[in-house]
């Protein structure tokens, strides 16, 4: 995609053609042509030229446009499919080792898991998957331990979750 300054930049180059365009050529068409009758003949053909010449570069700049548009949504479906392929390694790989993920959305409060995770944990879709969800889960003993963790290290230092704490499965 071109940038702003690039369109304007072709904007103001086609202006300025076009305008000297019209001013050279009118000139042109009154120093060849004294017969007031021709030179609005030659004049007619001349703004004609114009719009067929200016029609046919507009046509180019859709096709262009049309053409990496094509391309953009062609690479977005492949990485699409590789991002697909990609999960089903990760859900493959992660029942093969007994190992599950999830990802907490800081921002909402509510987090995703994987369907070796929710194995774990002894949920299904129904869980509600809020923090208060993930601490419910939690052993009663670690609760404290790891709110704190959770706090200090994971919101308030900005730091990867990285802690092994015991669950209890509702």
């Amino acid at each position: 995609m071109p940038k702003t300054g690039a369109a304007w930049s072709i904007v103001l180059t086609y202006a300025g053609f076009a305008s000297l365009w019209i001013l050279l050529s009118d000139k042109a068409v009154a120093w060849l042509f004294i017969d007031p009758g021709t030179m609005t003949s030659v004049s007619m053909v001349k703004g004609w030229l114009f719009v067929a010449v200016t029609s046919l570069l507009l046509l180019g700049l859709i096709r262009r446009l049309i053409t990496g548009h094509h391309r953009s949504l062609e690479t977005l479906r492949q990485r699409e499919v590789e991002l697909q392929e990609s999960a089903s390694l990760l859900e493959e790989s992660q029942r093969i080792a007994g190992l599950g993920s999830y990802v907490l959305n800081i921002d909402t409060g509510f987090w995703t898991s994987s369907a070796v995770c929710d194995t774990v944990f002894g949920i299904d879709a129904a869980y509600v998957r809020s923090v208060q969800g993930w601490t419910d889960l939690v052993h009663p003993r670690d609760r404290a331990m790891m709110t704190d963790y959770f706090k200090n290290q994971v919101i308030g230092q900005q730091q990867n979750f990285d802690k092994e704490y015991r669950i209890i499965r509702p």
